[in-house]
């Protein structure tokens, strides 16, 4: 029996990619820049499924470039949105799916104290931090109006 980490050199399996095809799916995305919708995906789902899954698999895969949408900004201004294809985002999920497990337990490691002080630095007003400068702001806390 041939070990399938012998033939590629990536370990992205089929299964990873039909899982990831069923996710973004879900999310109801619109067309990229090669304009391929969810209908024309659909009507041949094996043979892209398949080029996506050896590309991935055997190293060789590029993304094409995003689609620039202009998104209106409450201000009045304007905010550019890059649209990948959905054949693009399926290949993201199977990589973010592959990397999770394996990165997510390195960031665990990170003391709570840390995340905690940088989510009290968004939520403390300015004059408070100001006042709270040099404190401890976890013992400082209760003080706040």
């Amino acid at each position: 029996m041939i070990d399938y980490y012998e033939t590629k050199s990536q370990p992205i399996t089929r299964v990873m990619v039909w899982r990831a095809y069923h996710k973004v799916k879900a999310n109801h995305g619109s067309a990229g820049i090669d304009r391929m919708n969810w209908d024309d995906l659909d009507k041949n789902l094996r043979s892209e499924r398949y080029k996506l899954w050896n590309r991935l698999s055997s190293g060789s895969y590029f993304p094409l470039p995003v689609k620039q949408v202009a998104i209106a900004k409450k201000d009045g201004g304007v905010r550019n949105l890059g649209i990948p294809t959905l054949l693009d985002r399926i290949a993201q999920e199977v990589v973010k799916a592959h990397l999770e497990p394996i990165v997510e337990p390195l960031f665990r490691t990170v003391p709570m104290v840390i995340v905690q002080d940088a989510i009290l630095d968004r939520i403390i007003p300015k004059a408070h931090r100001i006042e709270l400068k040099g404190k401890s702001r976890r013992k400082n806390l209760n003080q706040l109006p």
